[in-house]
């Protein structure tokens, strides 16, 4: 038996399985039994390794089918899952199919705006389909991955998980990989990213992912390749009444208040909440307010539905931990601490942990951290981006109203970030929100920091802002001085911005802010900043400058292609570029920017009435740009009756806006 044993187990006391299958195909009559020993043994090691990843990112998926914040809702969430799912507004780009078949060599794209479900009905069709248990499913060749396209990127030659054995050459298997997210790949990434995609096609493997429906214009625009690895496009749409009633009813089986339906309904029976009944997202938040609310809350907009959500989820939390929150200003040390997080990423790649949050909010680790997504590198834990692009925008516009309100580094390092459409906006709201106070604080801020990097004299600076000689700190000098020349203009160009943006510089302080922006007009150096004075100049009523540049964007091409480029970036129509070194090439969409055009042709409030002449000048010169754009009827019916003899208007800007928009109208015809 020794002998024996020592033949057929090894050191380990594992049997020598190769050894057998040898023996037994040197017999014979054994060979063909051998043979099928032999491929269900290898078989077996590959379907171990494929099985522990499946159970690995099902579990994973599972752990994460709601949001973070309603993690205590689990039979809630089951439920919710299954109606959303069925309930799901998808249409076909292509066609007016709403099915969707997952199959061999057809490659699915799902599209959607923010908030919309992109990444949980990917979710539900890889958990439809995978299950680590289906053995035959394995031997038939079936196979179903999952990633986030960031994954992707960091796979090379070296990788030992088990998404590299997709790209081993020449697989026959029929093998799927649901990836999610592609837009939120670096810009410069994109190239790496649409390569890989291509090799996992080139190998036999079909993909379905998701995408940003604006990232998914910039990536045509940027990657010629990138169409051809699409067969099929998705559209995941706005939430119906329908739907939004039954989700309510279905959360109502397990709310907090007894009242629930009651107080949401008068959120929904209120036309001024309608944009926050459109998406899950904004829905989620929208009834955690009201499900975690005593009385009916007014919610103001949009930047006050988040800042209540996320002071509710920080009361609820501390309350079932029996924590004081309202000890040393924990909640707003909180919101800080992850603003302070949204200003670094916007400038680096990652954060590290330590080096935002301190110890006095990061003790309870169940407080908003699954807002913030992770990754351990040499036992450091480092934070690489938000759950949410939009909770990082909304702490983008809190680090920027808090850092302005008292002059420090942090003011600098606020105005030297490139806010987006979606970040102003929020930033906007808030102003709306403020006290006069805190506007007076945050106008002084503004000029004051313009004493030091506008070059314009601290004489005007100090009779028509009235700063009281105050001055900058030396700390904020400092840091000033160390920024590149690029960031330096983008300081500029955010003072510029945000002083006409001041809910009362339209109505009392105009006259003197006019005077600021004609010195700052002649001395500023950069085109596009010139741009930011000549719109905000005109907000606040002045032609002077409004004509000068409303005409040079007109008759000009470098300064036409300057504006359409900045415009792009700013409206996230091209997202991920910088809107002072960006260049369009007439061809990338414009649709965010036209929408914002043609619904301020729409409205009759002063400010639109008076940024008539930019809007119009605009949309010319992306139609002329584009060789042939055609306006929908509705389009084209706001421009032709939009008002251009308004007893505000100059006889000067009269004639401008009948020329631009007679050609205007010569280029669009009538749909």
């Amino acid at each position: 038996m020794d002998l024996l044993k020592n033949i057929f187990f090894d050191n380990d006391g594992d049997l020598k399985i190769e050894l057998i299958i040898n023996i037994l195909t040197s017999l014979g009559v054994f060979a063909i039994p051998a043979l099928v020993i032999k491929l269900l043994r290898n078989t077996s090691k590959i379907y171990r390794r494929y099985r522990v990843f499946t159970k690995t990112t099902r579990k994973h998926i599972f752990n994460t089918l709601l949001f973070p914040w309603e993690e205590d809702r689990r039979k809630f969430g089951i439920d919710y899952k299954r109606f959303y799912i069925k309930k799901l507004n998808i249409k076909n780009m292509d066609n007016l199919s709403k099915n969707v078949s997952i199959k061999k060599g057809v490659n699915i794209l799902f599209l959607g705006k923010p908030g919309s479900g992109k990444t949980t009905y990917l979710n539900h069709l890889y958990l439809s389909k995978s299950s680590p248990f289906n053995f035959i499913d394995f031997c038939l060749g079936y196979r179903y991955y999952y990633a986030k396209a960031e994954e992707l990127i960091e796979i090379n030659d070296n990788s030992q998980n088990t998404l590299s054995d997709l790209f081993k050459p020449n697989l026959k298997s029929r093998i799927f990989i649901f990836l999610d997210a592609i837009d939120e790949v670096k810009l410069e990434h994109t190239d790496i990213l649409i390569k890989k995609l291509i090799a996992l096609q080139k190998n036999n493997i079909t993909i379905i992912s998701t995408c940003r429906k604006e990232e998914h214009e910039v990536l045509l625009r940027i990657n010629k390749s990138y169409s051809g690895i699409i067969d099929q496009v998705f559209e995941i749409g706005d939430w119906s009444n329908t739907q939004v009633s039954k989700y309510i009813t279905k959360y109502n089986k397990y709310a907090s208040s007894n009242d629930f339906i009651t107080k949401v309904e008068e959120y929904r029976n209120d036309k001024s909440y309608s944009d926050f009944f459109k998406t899950p997202l904004d829905i989620s938040l929208m009834i955690f307010i009201v499900d975690n609310s005593i009385n009916l809350d007014v919610i103001n907009n949009k930047y006050d539905l988040y800042e209540q959500f996320l002071k509710k989820w920080i009361i609820r939390d501390c309350t079932k931990n029996n924590m004081n929150y309202e000890k040393n200003n924990y909640i707003n040390k909180i919101l800080y601490s992850f603003s302070l997080c949204a200003f670094l990423l916007s400038k680096n790649d990652k954060v590290d942990y330590s080096d935002v949050f301190i110890q006095s909010t990061s003790t309870q680790e169940y407080c908003l951290n699954s807002l913030l997504k992770y990754k351990r590198s040499n036992e450091n834990k480092y934070i690489i981006g938000f759950y949410h692009l939009n909770f990082k925008d909304f702490f983008l516009s809190y680090f920027f109203f808090n850092s302005m309100l008292k002059l420090s580094k942090d003011t600098i390092k606020a105005l030297s970030v490139i806010y987006n459409h979606t970040s102003t906006k929020f930033l906007k709201n808030k102003f709306a929100l403020s006290t006069d106070l805190e506007l007076k604080q945050i106008e002084n801020s503004l000029l004051i920091v313009m004493c030091k990097v506008c070059n314009i004299s601290n004489d005007i600076i100090q009779v028509c802002g009235n700063t009281h000689n105050q001055s900058l700190p030396e700390p904020a000098i400092n840091y000033f001085d160390t920024l590149s020349d690029d960031l330096k203009t983008v300081v500029r160009n955010e003072i510029y911005f945000f002083l006409a943006r001041l809910p009362w510089a339209q109505n009392n302080r105009n006259s003197v802010f006019l005077q600021i922006l004609q010195v700052a007009y002649q001395n500023e150096p950069d085109i596009r900043a010139k741009r930011t004075i000549a719109i905000s100049a005109t907000i606040l009523g002045d032609e002077t400058i409004e004509l000068k540049y409303a005409n040079e964007i007109l008759r000009d091409l470098n300064s036409n292609l300057i504006d359409r480029s900045f415009t792009l970036v700013y409206y996230q129509d091209v997202s991920h570029s910088n809107p002072f070194t960006y260049t369009d090439n007439n061809i990338s969409q414009w649709t965010n920017s036209r929408k914002s055009r043609i619904n301020r042709l729409k409205a009759t409030d002063d400010k639109s009435l008076r940024m008539r002449s930019f809007d119009l000048i605009t949309i010319l010169n992306f139609v002329k740009s584009r060789n042939g754009y055609t306006p929908t009827q509705d389009e084209y019916n706001t421009i032709k009756n939009c008002q251009i003899d308004c007893d505000i208007y100059s006889i000067e800007k009269i004639r401008l806006l009948s020329e631009v928009k007679n050609e205007l109208l010569r280029y669009l015809q009538n749909p």
